[in-house]
């Protein structure tokens, strides 16, 4: 099959005035109005090498108003005059005849009369495509030119009118067989033209807008090729369209039909909160960038990719979607892939944006109590709470106290509502000292007793959390964005703070599951020798320490009693990140600790004979120098960041420009020597110049609770990741030394800590409890 396209559009446009410029013996003036006319050519689908194969083949393609009608008759050309007839067709006739051909003539003298423009096109067919459709024999070199007329006559009005051409339109055309392949000659123009004018500074006097539109190109090019299809592939395409028609409907029927109480409890939240935040008293569609609606777009999206992830039909409706596109290639040379990605693109986007707009149809019928409906927390209290709820109100499904239902911007109708006493905890010590109890009976009330009452937003941070880190940071993006432009909305700073808390609390809980990991593959290894049990001790007691920090970390704060406070603070100091840790804060203390730690650890590290143990704890293969050289990199950093506190400490004292111009000296090849050692780091990342370290390092605030604060993991993560990766394919892991196979218990769970997807999590999750489950059968038998 021929690499070239099975069809090419080319057009341009010729003015009557072109050749009759008064300043055309100007150079400067003849070279714009050649660049514009380089420029005033559209070409659709095609190089600029084929582009100038054509241009060369159709040299008449530069013909001006006299002398391009006659052209499009030339018999050697078309092969159809005769004494009666020409080979000329219009929208009314396949081969016009003389007096017809005089007419067009005569209509295109008006134009030019009136100043019109008339457009030069060339249509071309590749031989191959129109052999394959019964329209050309590659023997007797016979061309159907009936039907490549017909196709073409179809196309023509819907140029004119996406063209917004006068009603005197009119347009003419003619097949020309001396060339290569195939091509059609078409003239159009206007008696009275409709077209907008500018003026045009090269030639210092107004002109009508002589440009189509790239659509208007693409438009014939697919008219044209769809015309000319077999029957039966034609039949195949339409099947396919209508396959396609009937998945969106499907898609959009069951967002539309979407019962709020079969929603999961993400999807619950995800439409709950797209409905907390439209904006009020705005008529919306999807497509609004309304920087008030934004929050709630991000809702809406996320609950589609949920509904859409649950779905085959979307699936199915992508890759029909690709299967059609993929007939029509031939339509497109190889340059045109970009525009068919773009076309497949175009076709999802409209799709969502369809589901997006009936997301909100389906949003706006959503009253606040359908959202309460078949939820329940009853299982959440204690058994003697519980039977006490029960005997009171055996209805109940989803109570709070009144307090707590006027917070999520419901009213009780006491007068209907049954009392349910349940004791809660009391917080507060003096409280707890008055009462002489712990507890304290507190009324309850179900939901079938509340109506809503300016509801306010409910952010559940277990949903939030739920959320992925890529999602959460978006979320914070855009409320940052919009809080920033209404400085005087509370609420709005508050929703921030949740989800930057939320956040956190999810990078928590991910390096909780990554400590769980590595602590259980130290576990792993058996017999060790004594120099290497020293070292494995160390680690592990790391381990314990660390984990015990992002427990503390996961508390709020005000549920921390003083001293887990001062081990909190503690545990933290002890674990900062040398890389990530402000050069403000690297004071002596700081600096003598780091510095303990690290040539502690470099010590026992020298001691090991099996250095399979490193590639446990950096989850890659890593030799007993490289660990050791990390180490000293580190204890390279946090001593340069030392000094240079002391110089800047130095600097504020001093009153000597000299002694000032030394430390700021000394401070530059110390920020050279850290540039180094972070690249040393992370050799794969791509290399910067003419970083501020300075400036970088004090940009770092100290959020050392969000990071991982183990002194040998600025690079941790992704060799973990790529173990995990080994892990999953081999189902074991063989690493030579004194180890046991790893079970498919820990592959599991090491392939939990390398995924940021909630669904994927839970799958692994469920799947995990089904093999518990089997070996603890098969242990009982």
């Amino acid at each position: 099959m021929s690499e070239s396209p099975a069809i090419t559009v080319m057009l341009d446009y010729t003015t009557p005035y072109a050749k009759f410029v008064d300043y055309t013996n100007r150079k400067e003036a003849t070279e714009v109005e050649i660049n514009q006319e380089i420029e005033e050519r559209l070409v659709e689908g095609v190089s600029q090498e084929t582009a100038n194969k054509i241009s060369k083949e159709v040299p008449e393609q530069n013909l001006d108003y006299v002398g391009y009608i006659d052209y499009m008759k030339r018999s050697y050309a078309t092969k159809e005059d005769s004494a009666e007839k020409t080979g000329i067709f219009t929208s009314n006739t396949l081969n016009a005849d003389i007096e017809e051909t005089k007419n067009i003539k005569n209509m295109l003298q008006k134009a030019r009369s009136n100043n019109s423009i008339l457009w030069r096109g060339v249509i071309s067919f590749d031989n191959d495509f129109l052999a394959q459709n019964g329209l050309y024999n590659p023997k007797t070199k016979k061309v159907d030119q009936v039907g490549i007329k017909k196709a073409i006559q179809k196309a023509m009005p819907n140029v004119i009118s996406r063209e917004k051409l006068s009603d005197s339109a009119f347009w003419w055309g003619n097949i020309h067989l001396n060339t290569d392949n195939v091509h059609v000659h078409i003239g159009i123009s206007e008696i009275e033209s409709a077209r907008p004018t500018f003026f045009y500074e090269a030639r210092h006097r107004k002109e009508r807008k002589g440009k189509f539109e790239q659509k208007t190109l693409k438009g014939i090019k697919s008219q044209v090729y769809n015309a000319l299809l077999k029957e039966k592939s034609r039949d195949q395409n339409l099947r396919k369209e209508q396959l396609l028609a009937n998945l969106r409907e499907k898609l959009l029927n069951k967002i539309g039909n979407q019962e709020v109480s079969k929603l999961d409890e993400l999807e619950r939240f995800y439409v709950e909160q797209a409905l907390n935040h439209l904006p009020e008293s705005k008529r919306l569609r999807y497509g609004s960038n309304a920087k008030d609606f934004q929050i709630s777009k991000f809702f809406i999206d996320r609950y589609l990719e949920r509904e859409l992830e649950k779905s085959n039909d979307f699936e199915k409706y992508k890759v029909e979607t690709e299967k059609l596109l993929e007939d029509r290639k031939q339509a497109y040379t190889k340059a045109d892939n970009n525009d068919m990605q773009q076309f497949i693109d175009q076709r999802i986007d409209d799709l969502k944006e369809r589901l997006g707009n009936r997301t909100l149809k389906y949003l706006k019928g959503i009253k606040p109590q359908d959202l309460l409906e078949n939820q329940s927390n009853i299982e959440k209290f204690s058994k003697f709470n519980q039977r006490a709820i029960h005997t009171r109100d055996p209805e109940a499904t989803l109570i709070h106290s009144e307090k707590m239902w006027k917070k999520l911007g419901y009213q009780v109708d006491k007068d209907k509502a049954k009392e349910i006493k349940v004791n809660v905890p009391v917080k507060n010590k003096s409280e707890q000292d008055k009462l002489g109890s712990k507890f304290k009976e507190e009324k309850f009330f179900d939901v079938r007793f509340v109506t809503a009452n300016n509801r306010q937003n409910n952010l559940d941070l277990k949903m939030l959390t739920a959320m992925t880190k890529d999602d959460l940071n978006e979320l914070i993006k855009i409320s940052q964005g919009i809080a920033k432009t209404r400085p005087e909305d509370k609420k709005l700073r508050q929703e921030v703070g949740i989800f930057k808390y939320a956040l956190k609390q999810k990078m928590l809980q991910e390096r909780s599951r990554e400590l769980g990991t590595i602590k259980k593959l130290l576990g792993n290894y058996q017999n060790p020798v004594e120099s290497d049990k020293l070292f494995l001790n160390y680690k592990q007691q790391q381990i314990k320490e660390l984990q015990e920090l992002v427990k503390l970390q996961q508390t709020p704060k005000s549920k921390l009693s003083k001293n887990e406070q001062v081990k909190k603070l503690k545990l933290q100091n002890k674990y900062l990140d040398q890389v990530q840790v402000p050069i403000k804060k690297v004071d002596e203390k700081v600096y003598q600790n780091q510095v303990m730690l690290l040539t502690e650890e470099r010590k026992l590290a020298r001691q090991v004979e099996d250095q399979s143990i490193f590639q446990i704890i950096k989850g890659e293969k890593e030799t007993k120098n490289g660990y050791i050289d990390e180490l000293d990199t580190k204890i390279g950093i946090i001593t340069a960041k030392h000094k240079i506190n002391h110089n800047n400490k130095l600097i504020k004292k001093s009153n000597n420009p000299d002694e000032k111009k030394q430390y700021r000296q000394e401070n530059g090849k110390y920020f050279q020597d850290l540039k180094k050692s972070y690249q040393k780091l992370n050799p794969s990342e791509e290399k910067e110049t003419n970083i501020d370290f300075e400036k970088l390092a004090n940009s770092l605030k100290v959020e050392n609770e969000l990071r991982w604060d183990y002194t040998h993991d600025s690079t941790f993560r992704k060799k973990v990741s790529q173990k995990s990766d080994q892990q999953r394919h081999n189902h074991q892991l063989r690493i030579k030394g004194n180890f046991k196979p790893v079970s498919k218990d820990l592959a599991k769970g090491i392939s939990l800590i390398t995924r940021d997807d909630t669904t994927k999590k839970a799958q692994l999750l469920r799947q995990k409890a089904r093999d518990d489950r089997e070996e603890e059968k098969e242990r009982s038998i």
